[in-house]
């Protein structure tokens, strides 16, 4: 499935759910010429471009890329380094994993709303 990324030691993405205060899930997203993977489980994968990206992915990928020191190549990564935080006080937002892949903090509300279980938009 990642063939044409280049992550060639890349397998399985997935969000992980981790718990602390609030329950959260670390959400892989490969970025790659304006247009977003965004990995939501094992199998289930939403594409969106610059106009469809949610706002709050929007803020916190940037936050990651401007936060990042040294840029890994997509062929030098493991699936285990995706869900390493390298970046300082960047563990609850999230971190740049490589040149296109990024692991971003997303939030249940978030991550229901990503999976179109939570659509609060009114039906007419």
């Amino acid at each position: 499935m990642l063939e044409h990324t280049g992550l060639k030691n890349v397998t399985d993405l997935g969000p992980l759910e981790m718990f602390k205060l609030v329950p959260y899930h670390v959400v892989p997203i490969i970025v790659k010429d304006n247009s977003y993977e965004v990995f939501l489980s094992k199998g289930l994968v939403r594409m969106f471009n610059d106009n469809t990206l949610p706002s709050f992915l929007k803020s916190r990928l940037t936050l990651a890329k401007v936060s990042t020191t040294y840029i890994f190549p997509d062929n030098e990564i493991y699936t285990s380094d995706v869900y390493t935080c390298r970046v300082d006080d960047m563990h609850h937002v999230g971190w740049r994993a490589s040149e296109s892949l990024y692991a971003i903090v997303v939030f249940q509300d978030e991550m229901n709303q990503l999976e179109g279980r939570d659509d609060t938009r009114s039906k007419s």
